[in-house]
């Protein structure tokens, strides 16, 4: 389990002296709605085989060398999720890290789950590398950050369609390039919120997230969400950084109420550019 962390490392972004060839690295699944961060420290000795420590510090132990290096191989795992929520946006006005600057709760929740998120090591092939991994589900995140879901009432439409039952809502948005969110959201031709985290359950919302994010059509059908008869559909336009759908799509979609539970379940996919992934 991860030592205490100072504050300062995770919310200031202390930089950390470089030295060795240190790799920084970090990624967002939006597919599976978790951001793995690495950290890998390496060793340095001198000619006679005695380990340096950075400023050019010799170390007394070779062991002494590796949990120097180890340690400093979890701060960096930690730094690059740090980096990582820069790039993460929740909404179309604001990232989280934009977040944590304005909302002090925020920053603690944030602060004490990577106190308590696990860090494994891989096992070194020798004695110079240390390798360390975290794991975060971005519904961890979307938890920490106390998002209120008052589970809305679904929009009603005065028009009726067939009451078709669907498993899912696949949305094609390549045409308008929409990137990925924490906060999502849906809306119709008026440019009326029709889903997002005023609708769903909050215990889907942070275990499967509201919108599951795809680069293509195949990987959307392939996905758990999908089910076995999901509804397709592009995207008309975007709002706010999210799509808007056509009210022919939402008639057929919306006039069944197992639909809408569906929907209460967070069961929507997104077929986003790849450069966006």
């Amino acid at each position: 389990m991860l030592k205490k962390i100072s504050p300062l490392l995770i919310i200031l972004m202390f930089p950390l002296l470089s030295f060795g060839n240190d790799i920084k690295t970090s990624f967002i699944d939006w597919k599976k709605g978790e951001i793995i961060s690495r950290g890998e420290s390496k060793s340095a000795y001198t000619e006679k085989g005695v380990p340096i420590v950075p400023g050019g510090e010799m170390s007394k132990s070779i062991n002494q060398a590796r949990l120097y290096h180890f340690n400093r191989a979890k701060k960096l795992a930690i730094h690059n999720i740090t980096r990582s929520l820069k790039n993460i946006k929740l909404n179309a006005e604001k990232t989280v890290w934009d977040e944590m600057q304005q909302n002090d709760k925020f920053k603690s929740n944030i602060v004490e789950m990577l106190e308590r998120t696990p860090i494994s090591m891989d096992i070194p092939s020798d004695f110079l590398n240390n390798i360390c991994r975290i794991k975060i589900k971005l519904g961890k995140i979307l938890a920490s950050l106390g998002t209120e879901f008052p589970e809305n009432p679904f929009p009603e439409s005065k028009e009726k369609g067939l009451k078709t039952k669907y498993t899912s809502l696949i949305i094609d948005t390549r045409q308008i390039n929409i990137s990925p969110m924490l906060l999502p959201v849906i809306y119709n031709d008026s440019g009326l919120e029709i889903y997002g985290k005023n609708y769903v359950s909050p215990n889907k919302a942070m275990k499967k997230n509201i919108v599951t994010y795809v680069t293509s059509s195949e990987e959307a059908l392939a996905h758990k969400k999908a089910g076995e008869f999901p509804y397709t559909c592009e995207a008309m336009d975007s709002l706010k950084g999210s799509p808007v759908l056509a009210n022919d799509d939402l008639i057929k979609f919306y006039s069944n109420e197992e639909n809408l539970k569906r929907l209460r379940g967070c069961h929507v996919i997104f077929i986003i550019n790849r450069k966006y992934k």
